[in-house]
């Protein structure tokens, strides 16, 4: 059941154990919907209008990056955080000057940072 009173925060990644550990993590403060394909996330996001989206980068259908392109084309204004496990500092700064997401963060990384980014991208997209 989804409570209106929450943020709604759409996660996309192709490894299962990962939506389930993010889920679990958010889902005390948030409604959390997941999703481990490129194509029907992007579906489900023009449906639900989620308060901030969360994408891995690699994928085997479609990346995130490609989600990140078809969901500015309708919404310019969604705080969209990329999450990888492929980080470095050459690949971190092509992203942020390509893309512009709100966030670049690494998959598994600091748990309180996570939660920190998502806090702070839902008050920016509320604002």
């Amino acid at each position: 059941m989804i409570d209106k009173s929450k943020a709604l925060v759409f996660i996309v990644d192709d490894d299962e154990h990962i939506l389930k550990s993010l889920k679990l993590v958010l889902a005390r403060h948030y409604n959390v919907h997941t999703c481990n394909n490129g194509i029907q996330a992007l579906i489900q996001i023009k449906a639900m209008s989620p308060d901030v989206i969360v994408l891995d980068v690699k994928m085997p259908d479609k990346d995130g990056f490609w989600i990140f392109e078809q969901v500015r084309a309708f919404n310019k204004k969604v705080p969209i955080i990329f999450n990888s496990a492929y980080q470095d500092k050459m690949e971190l700064q092509e992203v942020a000057g390509a893309f512009g997401p709100f966030a670049y963060l690494r998959k598994m990384g600091d748990v309180r940072g996570f939660i920190d980014t998502i806090a702070r991208a839902v008050k920016a997209g509320r604002a």
